[in-house]
């Protein structure tokens, strides 16, 4: 492994067979410029691509080696009280890169508050998630207690992903995050359930205000519109539009998020331009039966093949 700077970016390759629990790439007193990342070998439990401290921006790519636990793009703030900056952070996962569990984009916020530009998640090629862990990939961040804020998060997926697939964040244990731009953008690969909306859990709220959805191409079991939580949670999305084109093969649409607290409270705007998609749901108010709402949604007919049929609600898979 390997470090240099210029003194104000710092660049960081991690290119030898090393074992650590714990990697962050940075320093204790911030770093000025651009904090670029990559790892092409070792055993890494969790890997951050950032430090705890606020830096212009983070760019972490993993090619190869083993990352045991999870990955996250961005920094991790774990200090009450004190507010972590970040102007943008981007994660690559390409090449052999082996990743166990989680995969966040973004930042990692433990009773901190973050506030970052624009996340961008890459997911291009590697053997993502094992057979005996159910794993969830999140774009905008993770929240454990504490706040995050994100302008803009965009995940671009054209590799096959094991879990759940979020464009908005994570929070967890009285944590909010809020994340204003949502973009979820798939070309090719494989996957269970994909969402414009993030995911809370123990008494935490994820939200985001504009999810757009562009699927071109994969194959996918099942989209929805907003997020996903635990029973007495709340995950909710503003406006959303999903377009389907192309290549794409969709089992379920669902227009609004998975649970009963996955509300949307805006529109919901789905464009077909091509695909396969075999079945439709929650088109009018009421959203999917034991799951979310959605104030109004307005489906467009262009070029596709559609085979199902469109209800009002339905079991959620």
């Amino acid at each position: 492994a390997n470090a240099s700077g210029d003194g104000k970016d710092l660049k960081v390759t991690i290119d030898e067979n090393i074992t650590a629990n714990k990697v962050f790439s940075g320093s204790e007193d911030g770093v000025d410029g651009v904090i670029t990342t990559t790892m092409e070998n070792g055993l890494i439990t969790n890997f951050y691509g950032g430090g705890k401290v606020s830096a212009e921006s983070t760019n972490l790519t993993v090619s190869g080696g083993t990352i045991a636990s999870c990955v996250y793009g961005g920094v991790m703030a774990d200090k009450a009280g004190e507010e972590i900056t970040l102007a943008g952070s981007t994660l690559n996962i390409t090449g052999s890169a082996d990743i166990a569990a989680y995969i966040v984009g973004g930042a990692r916020v433990d009773g901190g508050t973050a506030s970052v530009g624009n996340v961008e998640l890459n997911i291009t090629g590697g053997a993502l998630h094992r057979d005996d862990i159910y794993a969830y990939t999140w774009g905008a961040g993770y929240v454990k207690g504490g706040k995050l804020t994100v302008e803009k998060a965009t995940v671009n997926l054209s590799a096959s992903l094991d879990g759940d697939i979020f464009g908005g964040a994570h929070s967890r244990n009285k944590g909010s995050a809020t994340v204003e731009n949502s973009f979820v953008n798939v070309t090719d690969g494989t996957f269970r359930r994909v969402f414009g909306g993030g995911w809370s859990q123990h008494n935490g709220t994820s939200h985001v205000e504009n999810v757009k959805m562009d699927i071109s191409g994969g194959t996918i079991f099942a989209v929805y519109a907003g997020g996903a939580n635990s029973a007495g949670n709340i995950s909710s999305i503003g406006n959303a539009e999903i377009n389907v084109s192309e290549n794409a093969d969709i089992t379920n649409i669902y227009l609004a998020g998975r649970h009963k607290e996955g509300k949307v409270s805006g529109n919901v705007t789905l464009n077909f331009n091509g695909g396969t998609v075999d079945y439709i749901s929650g088109i009018t108010p009421g959203g999917v039966d034991q799951g979310g709402t959605t104030a109004s949604a307005f489906v467009n007919f262009f070029f596709m093949t559609f085979s199902g049929s469109i209800t009002r609600s339905a079991s959620r898979p």
